[in-house]
């Protein structure tokens, strides 16, 4: 298929040849067609899910959009009136219910780990398209140790808190996880309002941002990386005799947003640490996603495709198991 695209060269040619004056005509600088011969875009069906052990399966059907299409709301990209199989282990469980409220499928299915879970999505117009993912086995034996500063009077500049977390690892596998600090507190009318806290480590456990990790690297000092996601991703690479250990550091100033009676009342701020078990396809999704935001327009670095494991489709169907732990309260 041919399309024209209107083409301004003064601006293509001043960006172009730095050094170089050029001499444009205002009045057709931007009087220029080309036709660039795109190829037909065939509509598939996107298929995206992550499935945890604490909720019920569900998935949001999409159709992929061509290059010069826009959408302008979720409307434009949901996909109606489709049939969404779910199966374990081969065995069908259900049909996905659509909910009119959300766009999405839902199943009553609440996921187990080690089960082989298989989405088959077909819809009016579209060709058949599937997806499977295992949910993994959440870590276990967790041991935290918190070394609680001394405290300050001024709420920025007491000592650090140093966590040690430590799990064991299953042997003879690659195996993927995250870790998270998460902050809750009760405001006055009654909401709990909870959000991710940054966190430094010298571990080199963590995916190195250069390699695409997850992490939200703000700098690097004496405490080392400082991570600010809710998922920052992390190998085992680093495993010694089947356990993962590291430490982190918290600002002091976390502290003493949890346990200064000024802002709260007893139990209703706390610090948890979030231990997530990802799967494959929960870490190569993610990771190749931050490359493709890192990247961003950027014209001088490779583009990067999103890791997607949709068959005769577009998307992800992929996995995580999550627990918290009470650091302070």
């Amino acid at each position: 298929m041919v399309h024209l695209v209107r083409i301004g060269f003064c601006g293509v040619l001043l960006s172009m040849v730095l050094a170089t004056f050029v001499a444009c005509d205002p009045e057709n600088a931007f009087n220029t067609v080309v036709e660039i011969d795109l190829p037909d875009f065939e509509d598939a069906l996107v298929i995206n899910s992550i499935i945890t052990d604490d909720l019920p399966i569900a998935v949001a059907l999409n159709k992929a959009q061509g290059t010069l299409n826009v959408a302008n709301n979720d409307a434009d990209v949901n996909v109606p009136n489709a049939q969404i199989q779910l199966f374990a282990n081969e065995v069908f469980v259900e049909d996905l219910t659509e909910d009119a409220a959300s766009g999405k499928y839902v199943s009553t299915t609440l996921p187990v780990a080690g089960i082989r879970y298989k989405l088959v999505a077909n819809a009016e117009g579209y060709e058949e398209v599937s997806a499977e993912t295992v949910l993994p086995v959440a870590v276990s034996n967790v041991e935290i140790e918190v070394s609680e500063p001394a405290p300050s009077n001024d709420p920025y500049e007491g000592g650090d808190i140093t966590v040690n977390i430590a799990f064991d690892d299953i042997p003879e596998e690659d195996n993927y996880y995250y870790i998270s600090m998460r902050l809750a507190s009760v405001w006055d009318y009654g909401e709990v309002f909870e959000y991710s806290v940054c966190f430094s480590s010298n571990s080199q456990d963590f995916v190195d941002s250069g390699n695409g990790g997850l992490e939200d690297v703000l700098y690097t000092d004496t405490d080392g990386t400082s991570f600010c996601n809710d998922n920052n991703l992390l190998t085992d690479a680093l495993a010694s005799n089947n356990r993962i250990s590291l430490d982190i550091k918290i600002d002091y100033w976390v502290y003493n947003e949890v346990t200064n009676i000024n802002n709260y009342a007893p139990g209703q701020a706390s610090l948890a640490v979030e231990i997530g078990a990802v799967n494959r396809d929960f870490y190569l999704y993610q990771i190749s996603t931050l490359s493709q935001w890192n990247n961003g327009d950027n014209p001088f670095t490779e583009p990067t495709n999103v890791y997607g494991n949709t068959s005769n489709g577009m998307g992800i169907f992929a996995a995580y198991s999550a627990q918290r732990h009470v650091v302070i309260q």
